[in-house]
């Protein structure tokens, strides 16, 4: 397979998205992803940022200048900024809360979650204490 063939199968794959997904969302036809995810035909550009915006990863990974699959949108960039500027303690807290997200995401109750809520304590202190 081509860096493309393999990007492509691993950015669906990752993303979970069914190929006929794909196709949908890029306006192909599956036969023509098929081609594209088995390296016997390349895409060209326009046919390339479709399929990177269809699978939210930048065109530098599809073609393997990057290994990041993030698309930095102008509201992450945002948000980003607004992260970095913050106290190590507050940056800790926003790790923490994404943390919490993510094991709710998997099902989890994080209350239960013990050592989670003992860490969140712990920051708590720790910012009153540089308070």
């Amino acid at each position: 397979m081509t860096p493309i063939a393999d990007r492509l199968v691993a950015a669906r794959s990752m993303r979970d998205i069914p190929a006929t997904t794909l196709a949908d969302r890029a306006g192909l036809a599956r036969s023509q992803l098929s081609l594209y995810e088995t390296g016997v035909s390349q895409p060209g550009l326009t046919i390339l940022v479709r399929l990177a915006d269809a699978l939210d990863v930048p065109t530098d990974y599809l073609v393997g200048r990057t290994t990041k699959t993030l698309s930095t949108t102008p509201e992450t960039a945002r948000l980003l900024e607004q992260i970095s500027a913050l106290s190590e303690a507050d940056r800790r807290l926003v790790e923490l809360f994404l943390a919490t997200v993510e094991a709710v995401g998997r099902g989890e109750d994080p209350n239960e979650n013990l050592r989670l809520r003992a860490r969140i304590e712990a920051v708590r202190r720790q910012q009153r204490a540089t308070n």
